[in-house]
């Protein structure tokens, strides 16, 4: 596999994973898989991965997950990642942060980022670990064999066929993996639209972020344009005509027409020029299955919601911290490979199901214009205006709304390779690993720095013996100094609890281990 660009001879060598399509999703699930010892390579059809960002918002779950990869505190340093936000309520403005939608001393904040700019980070990443890339290169056709799947690919050229132990199908709405495997895609197509466009706005200084309340909808104005633009419009309206398939880019929306959607969204500014506009019908689909044997869908080929709540590029994100580590260890050394692998379905669909529910709910108070909508968002919101900054300083409040939208409520107690156990509450099996505070050999540590690193990490009390396990996936033991003696709480590397135990059952910890990391 060769760099982008490169039309020479390309060593197609036997990787562990194949992943189709080098988007966010795609390139996070390779860095997953990769630094947990699996060999990967990408393919990319586009032959440069820059396109025009759709989202614009990460949430503190997802941001986590991007910590483990080493990229966080470059995302972090972007200059429009936290910049504070006004709200535009009828003729009255509020002071808002993103920062107030998290849990109260939590390490990592909502940022606002542009799609493109997480691509890019991620991207860098990939450079940097030595995962391979090769551009202008499509999927033909797949077919599955005894030990792997045999992947028929379009190169410069000509054609070839390349052999891995897995394919990931992370190529979008329009998936080739997803129709070559016949997974069923289901769903429906709103009345709604999206319009995104790059624009150039007179009187606007760019100190902060807007959202509009209005009676076409809700819209977003983001000092972080593309396209040499300084700013980024991201609005919901009801559909104008019929246009392009839903999830693609439609014609270009008219400055006339863009200078209405601000008015109809409530949003400060006088259009200029519009560098670059779209408009995309929106839809809520999800596939049959996540898994077709040797195949599996991530991202926007596994399901696609609205816009509302940022959630499309955030729930994807986390399909790939949740796959990549179970696909290295089934490589290298699970006992039980069809468990470890059977529980990414398991665990995520439902996520997916959950956050297109909760995505319909808000587009429906985004832009549906029947009556209760549009009175909620042109007469109500106005008259709470003056209450918002006190309701903002509610943190209790705010963090919930917070935590839903970060996806804080998911939870795998069901899974296949949930270990059952004690303990109910944060420690609870199942559970993402709070970010708290413990203390190791007499230093003060946040758990989430404590378990970054690659591998299973056992935290555990001082009558339990330290058993560390070299290997693809290994397995780090930290003793807690004040934890009950006999506690074992084992952290997946995606951050979710995988195991717990209070009478330090070692042999219950090694079978668990056994499933999802270092098996005979």
């Amino acid at each position: 596999m060769v760099a982008p660009g490169d039309t020479g001879r390309r060593d197609m060598s036997r990787p562990d994973v194949l992943v189709v399509g080098a988007g966010p999703v795609g390139t996070a699930l390779a860095l997953h898989a990769q630094r947990h010892g699996a060999d990967v390579c990408l393919i990319e059809r586009r032959t440069r991965l820059a396109r025009p960002s759709r989202s614009m918002l990460l949430w503190p779950r997802t941001l986590e997950s991007l910590h483990r990869l080493g990229v966080a505190d470059e995302l972090v340093a972007h200059p429009a990642a936290r910049m504070p936000t006004q709200l535009h309520l009828g003729a009255r403005t509020v002071d808002v942060a993103l920062a107030e939608l998290a849990a109260s001393g939590r390490a990592r904040l909502p940022l606002m980022v542009p799609q493109a700019e997480i691509e890019s980070v991620l991207d860098r990443a990939r450079e940097r670990a030595g995962i391979r890339l090769a551009t202008r290169t499509e999927l033909v056709s797949l077919s599955r064999e005894a030990e792997g799947v045999l992947a028929r690919l379009r190169i410069p050229g000509g054609e070839q066929g390349l052999r891995c132990r897995y394919l990931v199908g992370s190529d979008g709405a329009d998936s080739t993996v997803r129709g070559l495997s016949r997974i069923p895609w289901r769903g429906h197509v709103y009345a709604e639209e999206a319009v995104i466009a790059d624009l150039r706005l007179s009187d606007l200084p760019q100190t902060a972020a807007h959202i509009g309340a209005g009676p076409a909808g809700i819209g977003f104005l983001f000092p972080a344009g593309e396209h040499g633009a300084d700013w980024r419009l991201v609005a919901t309206r009801r559909a104008r005509g019929a246009g392009a398939p839903p999830g693609r880019d439609g014609p270009p929306v008219p400055v006339p027409e863009l200078q209405g959607v601000l008015a109809g969204a409530n949003l400060p500014g006088i259009v200029d020029d519009s560098v670059w506009s779209t408009r995309v019908r929106l839809q809520r689909r999800r596939a049959g299955r996540y898994r077709a044997d040797r195949v599996f869908l991530v991202g926007d080929a596994a399901h696609v919601f609205s816009p509302a709540g940022a959630q499309g590029i955030n729930t994807g994100l986390q399909d790939a911290a949740n796959l990549g580590w179970k696909l290295a260890a089934a490589c290298g050394g699970s006992s039980d490979p069809e468990r470890l692998l059977s529980s990414y379905e398991a665990e995520r669909r439902p996520v997916a199901g959950r956050v297109g529910l909760l995505t319909e709910a808000i587009l429906h108070g985004e832009a549906d214009e029947r009556l209760p909508f549009l009175l909620a968002r042109t007469r109500v919101m106005p008259v709470l205006a003056p209450l918002a900054p006190a309701l903002l300083r509610l943190r209790p409040l705010t963090a919930i709304g917070g935590a839903v939208l970060s996806q804080d409520w998911v939870s795998y107690a069901a899974s296949p390779i949930t270990a059952p156990g004690t303990g109910r509450g944060p420690l609870r099996a199942g559970n993402p690993l709070p970010d708290a505070e413990a203390v190791v050999r007499g230093r003060t540590v946040r758990l989430h720095g404590l378990t970054s690193p690659p591998g299973i990490h056992v935290l555990h009390g001082a009558a339990v013996p330290a058993r560390p396990v070299l290997g693809p996936v290994p397995v780090t033991c930290h003793e807690l100094d004040g934890w009950p003696r006999r506690r074992i709480v084992a952290v997946r590397p995606d951050g979710y609890i995988g195991f717990r135990n209070d009478w330090a059952d070692l042999e219950s910890l090694d079978r668990w281990l056994g499933v999802v990391c270092c098996g005979a």
